[in-house]
C-alpha cells in the first residue's frame, strides 16, 4: 500500500468530497505514517461520514480496495520525481484516475486519467472532474478495451485477460468486504 501523507493532498480529497453528491463514498487506504494524521482534514470536511481510512491493511486488502473503486485520485503537491505503485495498480485493473497535472504524471495515457492542475489541488477542480461524466467515460473505455477481444488482433491473449481481470476483481472486492467487517 501506498503511504498517507501530506504530498498525497488528502485535505483537498476531503473538501471536495463535501461538494460531490451524498452518496459518493471515499475511502482513503494506505500506510499510516507517525508524522501525519489524515484526520484533522477530514473532520473538517462536511462529508466526514462520507470518509473512511484503512490504515495498514495487508496487500490482498489494499487491491481489494482498489477493485472495489469507481475511481482512484493519486494527488501529489509538491511532487519529488516519485512513481506512484498505487496508482499502477488501479491502472493494471483497468480503475480510471484523477492524477495531479505534474512530474510523471505527464507520462501516462490521456485515456486512462483526468489530471487537475499542478500545485495544490483546487478541490473545486477536484470535484469536477470526480462527476464529470468523463471519468465514467474513462470507466467504459478502459473496460472496453480489456474487453474487446479483436483490438489489435489479440483474440485469445485479451479473452485470457478479461477471464484473469474479472477473477482478480470479484476476489479483491470479497477481500475488501471481509477486511472492514472485520475492523468494525
Amino acid at each position: 500500500p501506498g503511504d498517507i501523507n501530506e504530498a498525497k493532498r488528502l485535505d483537498a480529497l476531503a473538501a471536495a468530497a463535501a461538494l460531490l453528491d451524498d452518496d459518493v463514498h471515499v475511502a482513503i487506504v494506505g500506510r499510516r505514517l507517525e508524522n501525519f494524521d489524515p484526520q484533522p482534514a477530514i473532520d473538517a470536511s462536511p462529508a466526514a461520514a462520507r470518509i473512511s481510512v484503512e490504515t495498514d491493511v495487508p496487500d490482498e486488502a489494499f487491491l481489494a480496495w482498489i477493485a472495489a473503486a469507481d475511481v482512484v485520485v493519486d494527488l501529489r503537491y509538491p511532487h519529488r520525481g516519485e512513481v506512484s505503485g498505487s496508482l499502477a495498480r488501479a491502472m493494471q485493473i483497468g480503475r480510471p484516475s484523477v492524477v495531479s497535472a505534474t512530474g510523471t504524471y505527464l507520462d501516462l495515457p490521456d485515456d486512462q486519467v483526468m489530471r487537475v492542475a499542478a500545485g495544490p489541488p483546487d478541490p473545486r477542480e477536484l470535484a469536477q472532474h470526480l462527476a464529470d461524466r468523463r471519468v465514467a467515460d474513462l470507466h467504459q473505455d478502459i473496460d472496453h478495451s480489456i474487453r474487446d477481444p479483436l483490438r489489435e488482433g489479440r483474440a485469445p491473449v485479451a479473452m485470457q485477460a478479461v477471464r484473469r481481470v474479472g477473477i482478480v476483481q470479484h476476489h479483491l472486492a470479497h477481500e475488501a468486504h471481509r477486511w472492514r467487517a472485520e475492523r468494525e
